[in-house]
């Protein structure tokens, strides 16, 4: 049972009590601490998603952008052949290049590019390196797309994220492990506390974008991208929520 959890604050440590104790930290800091078994990353070699660090443009022109179709679309689709042709002499290992909405004003809402490979989330030694990689990764991109294409002649950098984010690190055992197998057959559960549609998107780990993208893949060979099908759906169980050996403890967010 925990009985407080010690944070740290401007005027030093202190000790917060409760009853429950709900972790939202995303990464499962207070399981962890708690002594909760868990797993990271994939099970061949532990590798996480990367850790990306998005950049919003502004400058760029809607008009010659919009008036042949999705023109960010193409963009990306050049962009994708260039590397692996080995044209862009970009230093980061992604080979595709996401666009956020484009409104009339001329923003892009994002550029999900920058791309930190091999980090560990739980590192503060991996999260400074990853920092730095996809700050100069952003600069890069833009540098390159102001170079290579007509409509983004005159873009600039409005925004980065202010802090690199994750898709996965630990992952505690609950009470119970949801599963492939349960999300493909659209089990249900006494105790479903969310319902969401059926849906994958996992960044390659180690950037092999070689894959077909299936969910049979797992992430060992290329990432894993499957959209929206129809009304199917799965379940997640609030057994899943609930930490082994800790009493008073539930989790939330990616570390289920």
């Amino acid at each position: 049972r925990i009985e407080a959890v010690i944070i740290q604050t401007k005027k030093g440590p202190a000790a917060v009590k409760a009853g429950m104790v709900i972790d939202a930290t995303g990464d499962g800091d207070v399981a962890f601490a708690a002594g909760v078994p868990y797993e990271q990353g994939r099970e061949t070699d532990g590798l996480c998603q990367p850790g990306t660090v998005s950049v919003r443009l502004a400058g760029a022109d809607p008009k010659v952008l919009l008036e042949n179709g999705d023109m960010l679309s193409e963009i990306g689709r050049v962009f994708k052949q260039d590397y692996r042709a080995g044209k862009t002499g970009l230093a980061c290992k992604r080979q595709d290049l996401p666009f956020g909405r484009l409104t009339n004003g001329g923003q892009i809402s994002y550029v999900n590019y920058a791309c930190a490979y091999g980090i560990d989330p739980t590192d503060i030694s991996d999260l400074t390196r990853g920092e730095i990689e996809c700050r100069k990764y952003d600069i890069d991109i833009w540098k390159y797309l102001k170079t290579h294409f007509e409509a983004l002649k005159n873009i600039e950098i409005a925004s980065i994220a202010p802090e690199i984010g994750f898709r996965d690190s630990r992952r505690i055992e609950g009470l119970y492990k949801l599963t492939i197998d349960d999300m493909e057959s659209n089990r249900h559960f006494d105790d479903v506390i969310a319902v969401f549609p059926r849906f994958y998107d996992m960044l390659s780990p180690d950037a092999n974008m070689d894959g077909d993208g299936r969910v049979e893949g797992k992430g060992y060979v290329g990432h894993i991208f499957e959209p929206v099908v129809d009304k199917r759906s799965f379940e997640i169980p609030y057994r899943s929520l609930l930490p082994v050996n800790v009493r008073n403890l539930i989790v939330a967010g990616r570390c289920i």
